[in-house]
């Protein structure tokens, strides 16, 4: 499917959301936040609601453009989208607001600091902090000119060794 998503659930029908319900645009992310489906899609940020058997798709405004990825987080929902990461309550959406600008294509949560993000996005990586309800940016770790699609973080073999984070790029590979 390129314009929607699909159900499959054993010894169920197949269900089917595309461009007659509303959904017009390819479907970059799926998560699940708050008992409902929430989607990044190439013209924005959907939620997917079921009231009396009926369900229906509807777009959840304050986020520009692109939706690339979702992350859950404590009450919240990440969402990375065209030069944004914003944050998501259920209610409201916020813009984390970094003191530099690109696309955001990949969110990730450290799996040695629970504490700590990083955003892969068109101009290289950045990393930001959870700290009492409190988000901060930190710094770009790395500057580059590919276009991060994917992160990978890897918890050091032995304390005090150092944190090896991957990223695939959409067209050089992995760096």
């Amino acid at each position: 499917l390129n314009k929607g998503i699909a159900r499959i659930s054993g010894n169920s029908a197949l269900t089917v959301f595309d461009e007659y319900e509303g959904l017009q645009e390819t479907v970059e992310a799926i998560a699940r936040y708050k008992g409902a489906l929430h989607l990044g899609t190439q013209d924005g940020f959907w939620r997917l609601e079921s009231d009396n058997g009926s369900t229906q798709l509807q777009q959840i405004p304050g986020v520009q453009g692109m939706c690339w990825d979702l992350l859950p987080f404590k009450d919240n929902l990440l969402v990375a989208a065209n030069a944004e990461v914003y944050v998501y309550n259920g209610e409201n959406v916020v813009s984390l607001d970094f003191p530099t600008k690109s696309t955001v294509y990949v969110l990730k949560r450290s799996v040695v600091d629970s504490t700590l993000f990083y955003a892969g996005r068109a101009d290289g990586i950045v990393r930001f902090r959870y700290t009492d309800g409190n988000w901060t940016f930190l710094d770009r770790i790395k500057k580059a000119s590919y276009l991060i699609r994917s992160l990978q973080e890897e918890a050091p073999p032995k304390l005090g060794m150092p944190i090896v984070l991957w990223a695939g790029t959409r067209t050089s590979g992995a760096i």
